[in-house]
């Protein structure tokens, strides 16, 4: 029986190759199930994009791990939403910067919208990235002000428990902030939550170093200057940090550093 339910997002991209890739590995390391999951716009492309995703699958995962494909029909962030809810996936990876195919324009807000738009966690990854997932060894946790903050901390849990990570909980120190209780509440609710779920974690705070208005470019700078390959985000803005918060979350999910994306929704 499975322990796990991965969903990965197909277009038949390099970029969703090494997404495919990347979850079978971390299938056949946890005992999850793996669906293949390919949208259409029309009906009468279903045919043609069964066998078309059938073969894919079966052309590049030459291991002996059972793959599920399954088409949905309709818009990308429409049908990914409807097709999800009925499946409720642990986990969905997306990859992003694909040269072609549904994922082409995947960029800033595009790739903000669709992940807002499954109620599910989305593992973001990029075309380009040569990370192995069976082998990383922690994933960052930016502490926010995020009123849901609850959710990050439940989904990071989940996630670090999968892949048996430590979580690494990071904090920048802005003074003259408006909203330190929420960040202190929510930095005690996280140690709490991983202290009785038995998650492995440390803390990190630091003073402003690169100044911006949000703060993506001073945690995305800590996570490629200690070699962590992922880090968790918050998948919608909060009415805390609206004024920055599309643009810096925007910011995290197409990194240049290359870095992965735990957007948790």
């Amino acid at each position: 029986m499975y322990m796990q339910n991965i969903v990965v997002l197909i277009d038949f991209t390099e970029g969703s190759l090494v997404a495919l890739q990347q979850v079978v590995a971390i299938a056949k390391q946890t005992n999850s199930k793996v669906t293949a999951l390919h949208i259409v716009l029309t009906t009468d492309k279903v045919l043609n994009a069964e066998t078309e995703l059938k073969n894919f699958v079966s052309e590049h995962i030459k291991e002996t791990y059972e793959v599920e494909s399954l088409i949905a029909v309709g818009s990308l962030n429409g049908a990914s939403k409807e097709i999800l809810t009925k499946i409720k996936p642990n986990l969905v990876v997306i990859c992003t910067h694909g040269v072609k195919g549904m994922f082409q324009y995947l960029f800033g807000a595009q790739i903000l919208k669709l992940v807002n738009s499954i109620p599910f966690p989305c593992l973001v990854i990029h075309e380009n990235n040569q990370t192995d997932f069976t082998d990383i060894k922690q994933i960052l946790f930016p502490i926010g002000p995020h009123p849901e903050f609850m959710t990050k901390i439940k989904q990071t849990s989940n996630f670090a428990k999968l892949l048996n990570l430590e979580v690494v909980i990071y904090r920048i120190n802005k003074p003259g902030i408006d909203f330190e209780a929420i960040l202190n509440l929510n930095e005690n609710n996280a140690i709490k939550y991983f202290q009785e779920n038995n998650i492995p974690f440390k803390t990190v705070q630091e003073d402003v170093e690169i100044i911006s208005v949000g703060y993506s470019r001073q945690t995305l700078a800590y996570a490629k200057n200690n070699n962590i390959k992922v880090t968790g985000l918050m998948a919608n803005v909060s009415n805390n940090d609206v004024t920055f918060g599309y643009g810096d979350k925007e910011s995290f999910l197409v990194n240049v550093e290359g870095i992965s994306v735990l957007s948790c929704n």
